[in-house]
C-alpha cells in the first residue's frame, strides 16, 4: 500500500474541496477522502493515519458565512433555492461545519420538496 504524505493529500483535496463545496475533509494516508471524521476513523482503523485538512480561499469564507446564518435565516433562505444542487451544496457545507440538527434536518427536508416537485404527477 502506498502512503501519501500530508502535503500530497492537501494537493489533492482541492478536486473533493470544488466538487463538493466544503471547507473540511478528513483524508487517510492511503489517499482516500471523507465528508465525516467519524467515516475516515473506521476506514483508517488502526493502521493508517487521518488526517484533517481544511480549505483556505474564498469559497471556504462563503462556507463560514452560512455557519454565521442562524437556523432561521437558513431556512428562509432554503425557501427561495430551486436547484437540487445548490441546496446539496449547503447540506455538505452544514455537515462538514456546524453540522447543526436542525438545520440539516430543514436543508434535507428542502432537498426532498425539489425532488418531489422534479417527479411527473400521474
Amino acid at each position: 500500500m502506498v502512503r501519501k504524505s500530508l502535503e500530497e493529500l492537501q494537493k489533492e483535496a482541492q478536486e473533493y474541496f470544488n466538487r463538493f463545496n466544503v471547507r473540511k475533509l478528513f483524508a487517510t494516508s492511503d489517499g482516500q477522502f471523507f465528508l465525516l471524521q467519524s467515516r475516515a476513523d473506521l476506514h483508517a482503523r488502526n493502521n493508517l493515519t487521518v488526517y484533517p485538512i481544511e480549505r483556505e480561499d474564498e469559497v471556504a469564507e462563503e462556507s463560514k458565512k452560512q455557519e454565521a446564518l442562524s437556523v432561521k435565516q437558513l431556512i428562509e433562505k432554503l425557501a427561495g433555492m430551486n436547484s437540487l444542487s445548490d441546496v446539496q451544496k449547503l447540506l455538505n457545507a452544514e455537515v462538514s461545519g456546524s453540522n447543526r440538527k436542525t438545520a440539516v434536518a430543514a436543508i434535507e427536508a428542502r432537498c426532498r420538496e425539489i425532488v418531489e416537485a422534479q417527479e411527473p404527477r400521474t
